[in-house]
């Protein structure tokens, strides 16, 4: 809980209103957070009116553990440290930590009550947390469709991971960026997912979606049918600032992204 909250704070350093997104234009990661964030909501409310803060408290560390600090901190680091300062993608993933950060501290603060203030107060509050009424999720947040696309995501992520760490154990790799990856899904899926970037998703340099068929070969999981994941080597060449594997790179041996980043 408190590395969450250390990342939390760490990456809204310096932020202002000014900078916020409005949540409608949020990339789709972004939206299904919102959602989580709904989902986690639901949960407080009613642990709340029974009482039942064991479950209000393990919901809240899962949510820390699962949905944020292994997944959404994960993918969004690279987009955090290496996109351009006023990109929309950066701009959209601080708005989001920000409304995550306000939710968080206040949802926690009966349980934690120290860290709680702790955390409150490095954000610059002067007025303690414990002053502070709990904030309700809008209804908007609430995406189911989207939920179901990204529980997709999720499971071909998880394959995907899967597929990686068995060739970093093979000495082939030592980082997910040095790897390619071609995963294969079932057509009705391919549909559902053809437009979703899994390089940023997985942490790799390079992916290429295929349709799932006898032939596939790869990395698969049991409970997990439609998805099969080769992983290898990736090609290319290392950009010094983001550590992608790109086939061109420009000036100070960093990609073209960089290079707009520090312009």
């Amino acid at each position: 809980i408190r590395n969450t909250f250390r990342f939390l704070i760490g990456n809204l350093n310096n932020y202002k209103n000014e900078e916020s997104i409005d949540e409608k234009e949020f990339p789709e990661l972004e939206q299904y957070l919102l959602h989580r964030l709904w989902e986690v909501d639901q949960t407080i409310q009613k642990c709340v009116k029974t009482f039942n803060f064991h479950l209000m408290f393990t919901t809240l560390l899962n949510f820390c553990s699962n949905d944020l600090s292994a997944f959404y901190f994960d993918i969004r680091k690279d987009t955090i440290y290496c996109d351009s300062i006023n990109s929309i993608k950066r701009r959209s993933t601080r708005t989001l930590l920000n409304i995550i950060f306000n939710h968080l501290v206040r949802w926690f603060a009966p349980s934690i009550s120290f860290t709680s203030e702790e955390a409150w107060k490095a954000m610059g509050n002067t007025e303690s947390i414990h002053l502070q009424d709990f904030l309700n999720c809008k209804k908007e947040y609430q995406n189911d469709h989207l939920s179901e696309k990204w529980n997709l995501i999720k499971n071909i992520r998880k394959v995907s991971t899967g597929a990686i760490e068995k060739i970093r154990e093979e000495k082939i790799i030592r980082s997910s960026l040095e790897a390619h990856l071609n995963i294969f899904v079932s057509k009705e899926n391919f549909d559902k997912v053809n437009e979703v970037m899994f390089d940023e998703i997985a942490i790799t340099s390079s992916y290429k979606l295929h349709v799932l068929d006898e032939n596939s070969q790869g990395f698969s999981i049991d409970e997990i049918e439609y998805v099969k994941v080769q992983a290898s080597k990736v090609s290319g060449q290392k950009c010094q600032r983001c550590w992608k594997y790109e086939k061109e790179l420009v000036k100070n041996e960093i990609c073209y992204r960089c290079n707009d980043a520090i312009s």
